[in-house]
């Protein structure tokens, strides 16, 4: 015959569903909010499903804009031209996409030499 004490019992029912929930609050706060924020700078605007956006950007050659993100639900988009002019303002919505292509090329002459290796 097994005997039992009440904390054995409480514990017992307990234990499972409080691991569980300390495994939830160690994870909660790992990627919850994060809104990846893109870096200033030319960009070709390859494909977006927004017929607004398509229309707007079908005049500028090649797609290219300077793009700067001031917030993570906004893009800037700078139109490539000889007289400044205010900017695209573009809000980000859930079911909206739009792919951007940065092309740059980084040779860092300082830390080369530390990468080759003989």
């Amino acid at each position: 015959m097994h005997k039992t004490t009440l904390w054995g019992q409480l514990w017992g029912g307990l234990g499972p569903t409080l691991a569980g929930v300390l495994a939830a609050l160690a994870l909660a706060g790992c990627t919850v909010g994060h809104l990846p924020k893109l870096d200033d700078g030319y960009y070709q605007v390859v494909q977006t499903n927004d017929s607004t956006l398509t229309r707007t950007i079908a005049a500028a050659p090649r797609h290219r804009f300077y793009i700067e993100q001031p917030t993570g639900d906004t893009l800037l988009l700078y139109r490539p031209a000889k007289v400044p002019a205010p900017p695209l303002r573009y809000g980000l919505h859930d079911g909206r996409h739009v792919v951007l292509l940065r092309r740059e090329f980084d040779f860092d002459i300082f830390t080369l030499p530390f990468k080759v290796r003989p």
